[in-house]
């Protein structure tokens, strides 16, 4: 088993993407940012793992696993930062079918990120806390996520149509 592999199941877009299959019939701007965000989530249990492994060092005395695990925690955190915003995923410029390759990278790095968040729970563990890693079953994005997108994507739209059958007095 390779590491990380025991959180693979954070690795999934909030509409069910895998690194199986990381888009749909082809890649787009949408299923870049959906990978996007799904780096996102999991630097953002990384970070809260980190702190919870600060304060359990700092109960047990023993600051060696802190050292050890800050460079590649470190490397992982500034690798999720780098990567673009909506604005620079919907306007980034890239030509059609450069998405592929861009997707591949993010996940990657989320990879990484798994390896990390793994390794950072099993020193919390050793030095006698709980890790804070979610557990098989939970959804990436939280239980409201398509929820929440199904209705901005009916908002738009109603948007949308609103502004095409209004016109202005002449």
């Amino acid at each position: 088993m390779a590491c990380g592999d025991s959180l693979i199941h954070l690795l999934r877009t909030t509409d069910g993407r895998t690194p199986d299959n990381p888009c749909g019939l082809f890649c787009w701007e949408g299923d870049e940012y959906a990978w996007v965000q799904v780096v996102d989530r999991i630097a953002l249990k990384v970070e809260a793992e980190w702190a919870n492994l600060e304060a359990t060092a700092r109960r047990a005395g023993n600051q060696t696993e802190l050292e050890r695990l800050r460079p590649q925690t470190s490397a992982f955190i500034e690798d999720a930062k780098s990567l673009p915003n909506w604005a620079g995923v919907m306007f980034g410029g890239t030509l059609p079918g450069g998405f592929d390759d861009k997707i591949q990278g993010y996940i990657m790095i989320g990879r990484d990120g798994l390896c990390v968040l793994e390794t950072l729970s099993a020193a919390v563990v050793s030095l006698g806390g709980a890790g804070q890693v979610n557990q098989p079953g939970s959804s990436p994005g939280g239980a409201w996520a398509p929820v929440l997108a199904g209705a901005l994507a009916l908002g738009a739209i109603g948007f949308i149509a609103y502004q095409t059958t209004t016109k202005e007095p002449a």
